[in-house]
């Protein structure tokens, strides 16, 4: 409220874009159970060991309009890992996911030694999304070259219906045929 008064007298918001905290709850709860008590009573996405971002990705779905958009850049972890269970089950339920660009094994940021992808999401039912996962080895200066190549042919549409709360299992090309 103090730092963004100017955007304080909105309901909902059009566009949220944004780099949420890559930080687990481990050791919070020791520490600040009043914390971790709240969040597990008022995140539906607060599920096993969780990452900070989940909850920032379901807080923002509550902040963002009837076909509003959501793009975030985070770990890509929630798409397998137990903790993403409760994320995938909203994503999933509601048919929210318009995008996602998996980087694979690549860094996005320099010196920082985490798997990432953008998640984009439109608040309301898409039948379909776009998927596109980068298997390739590219070093970190070089991805921005590869990305601004990207076209729309080098997404694979795939069917909402065939998202779960159970570990997201997505591939492009070869893969993709096959399975």
């Amino acid at each position: 409220e103090t730092e963004f008064p100017e955007v304080m007298g909105f309901e909902k918001f059009d566009i949220i874009i944004g780099n949420p905290p890559y930080l687990r709850i481990q050791g919070l709860h020791e520490n600040h159970e009043s914390i971790t008590n709240f969040i597990k009573n008022n995140f539906k996405s607060a599920t096993g060991h969780y990452d900070y971002y989940i909850l920032f990705i379901e807080k923002s779905l509550e902040l963002l309009k009837k076909n509003g958009h959501l793009s975030f850049i985070t770990p890509h972890k929630f798409t397998n890992a137990v903790f993403g269970k409760g994320i995938r089950k909203i994503l999933s339920q509601n048919k929210l996911l318009a995008k996602f660009l998996n980087f694979g094994h690549n860094f996005v940021f320099k010196d920082v030694t985490t798997y990432t992808g953008i998640l984009t999401l439109k608040n309301k039912i898409n039948e379909t999304f776009l998927f596109h996962r980068i298997d390739q080895d590219i070093p970190t200066k070089k991805l921005e070259m590869y990305l601004q190549s990207m076209r729309p042919k080098d997404f694979v549409k795939i069917e909402s219906s065939k998202l779960s709360e159970a570990p997201w299992s997505l591939h492009t090309g070869i893969k993709s045929d096959i399975l």
